[in-house]
């Protein structure tokens, strides 16, 4: 069975804060959003390649513990759903397969992170 622990450090931005409307009626994507989710990215797959984690291609269970900074923008599932977007292909092949989904929200005001565990069942 596969098991994945990893704490990533920084304030999650929701994802309902990803789309922006420019003046023209364009969408495009925050660039706030995007620089969090690179990040993200980034070092998932720099600790999944140091525990040698291949991504879960089958059902998993995880858990995903956000310690906000404040109660300001602590939106719990769209902070949880831009965390997940930036997992999908490192932690998992496909967010579809999440067969346990638990959610938990903190408060850190000194050092805001997340804290996510994920297992193949």
């Amino acid at each position: 069975m596969s098991q994945f622990i990893i704490l990533l450090a920084g304030n999650p931005i929701p994802h309902q804060q990803a789309l922006k409307i420019n003046q023209r009626g364009g969408v495009y994507t925050n660039s706030k959003y995007k620089k969090m989710k690179e990040d993200f990215s980034m070092l998932l797959r720099l600790e999944a390649n140091k525990q040698r984690f291949k991504p879960i291609k089958g059902d998993y269970s995880i858990s995903c513990t956000i310690y906000f900074q404040n109660r300001k923008h602590c939106d719990l599932d769209n902070a949880a759903k831009g965390i997940f977007d930036a997992a999908q292909g490192i932690l998992f092949s496909n967010d579809k397969n999440a067969a346990e989904i638990f959610l938990y929200r903190m408060y850190d005001k000194k050092n805001p992170h997340v804290e996510i565990q994920i297992e193949e069942i």
